[in-house]
């Protein structure tokens, strides 16, 4: 656990001793993931991690379209 990172989200390794392992939880979330459309703020860095992460672990990607709320509050609101 990097401290900057931790800085930013909050999470500390106390936090999450005891929760499971990403493989444990991907296998929840996957199917929910594949074929669907998934929405994120700031999507490319999430499904960058994600990419990577699952890359580590030896397991494929789901095939999903996203969008990324951070392109359309941009488009919809330029001038903030």
């Amino acid at each position: 656990f990097n401290p900057f990172n931790s800085k930013i989200h909050g999470i500390h390794a106390d936090d999450v001793a005891e929760a499971p392992e990403f493989p444990e939880v991907w296998a929840l979330l996957e199917e929910r993931m594949r074929g669907r459309l998934v929405l994120a703020h700031n999507a490319s860095f999430d499904l960058s991690v994600l990419r990577h992460t699952l890359a580590d672990y030896g397991m494929a990607a789901p095939v999903c379209s996203y969008l990324c709320t951070v392109i359309l509050a941009r488009r919809a609101w330029p001038e903030l």
